[in-house]
């Protein structure tokens, strides 16, 4: 059993729950990331600044400190974002990957078990398919985001197949969950705003005909964590964590309006499509599931009522202290 992990980008979504995961495993985690401190405060936690993009300080992180395993679930992973700033992008998620796995080639004595590597679905690209995506179809990314991750990729796996690294490739569909920012976590928000009389009540949304494979996060950093304790068929290997049933935005939109405390009306803004959006993903996650003692286990509506809830909190405290200003 793994006894310490290394999470890298431990303050970011996937990041904090992987955390909170193994911690309640009793598990001690080594946490990095870019801020001064970590959101998570706990015995078992050390947290170490690193910002993946500075070599010599990833260099420090790996001389100085002992670990068994590794996620890394460090990056950008705005898609949207990536238009306006693709090398920021690109650098985040391909160089800093570039600089962990270099730093750990060159560490003496450094006996790995496995290394998770966090990756993306974006890496299909505009896959126009009615078929379940699985993990031999061809990869060809249609935004900034999905060639980062598409890079980062191919890094990893260049480490593994060139040097033996340990790693496996997660490449994961839409996540959604308590502290996500997707489309979800968007709903959620106006919703708790339209409730507390913040926003008219008409919810905006884009495109509601496109089908997206939602995932909960929870389920997810169970994945990871089953990945990084089994024995690797081959360096490198490429694994889907998704749901493997895709769901309109309408009936998420719908969803949304069975537990909302306000009645709204749904609004479409042209505005908030995305660029070479493909009208259906859903991911196959029969690989996954032949490979480990693993399924999805959190129904969607459990974590739209989740997100609301987080919202509705969140809202609350604004408000209120606003009332108090």
């Amino acid at each position: 059993m793994t006894t310490r992990v290394l999470i890298t980008g431990v303050n970011g979504f996937v990041g904090t729950h992987m955390c909170n995961y193994l911690l309640n495993k009793n598990i001690q985690v080594l946490g990095t990331g870019r801020s001064d401190s970590c959101k998570i405060k706990h015995k078992n936690l050390q947290y170490v600044k690193c910002d993946l993009l500075d070599s010599s300080s990833v260099k420090l992180l790996v001389e100085m400190n002992s670990f068994e395993s590794i996620i890394h679930a460090a990056g950008e992973n705005n898609a949207s974002q990536s238009w306006n700033d693709p090398q920021m992008t690109v650098k985040t998620n391909a160089i800093g990957t570039l600089h962990l796995l270099d730093a750990l080639r060159k560490k003496p004595k450094a006996h790995l078990k496995n290394i998770v590597v966090v990756s993306s679905s974006h890496e299909y690209g505009k896959m126009e398919t009615t078929d379940k995506i699985s993990e031999t179809f061809l990869t060809v990314p249609a935004s900034p985001y999905g060639w980062s991750k598409y890079l980062q990729t191919s890094i990893a796996e260049m480490y593994a197949k060139s040097y033996g690294f340990p790693i496996v490739i997660a490449r994961t569909f839409n996540l959604i969950g308590p502290g996500s920012q997707g489309v979800c976590a968007q709903f959620a928000r106006q919703v708790a705003q339209i409730e507390n009389g913040l926003q008219s009540p008409l919810l905006m949304v884009g495109n509601t005909t496109v089908s997206r494979d939602f995932l909960d996060v929870r389920d997810a950093v169970e994945a990871y964590w089953k990945l990084l304790n089994m024995h690797l068929p081959a360096p490198g290997e490429v694994f889907n964590i998704c749901r493997g049933t895709s769901y309109q935005i309408s009936e998420i939109a719908n969803k949304f309006h069975k537990i909302s405390q306000t009645p709204f009306a749904v609004m479409v803004d042209p505005k908030l499509y995305s660029n070479n959006e493909p009208l259906t993903i859903t991911g196959n996650n029969e690989k996954l599931c032949n490979m480990i003692d693993w399924i999805p286990k959190i129904e969607l509506e459990v974590s739209i009522r989740d997100m609301l809830l987080e919202w509705r909190s969140l809202t609350n405290a604004s408000r209120k202290a606003g009332e108090k200003n």
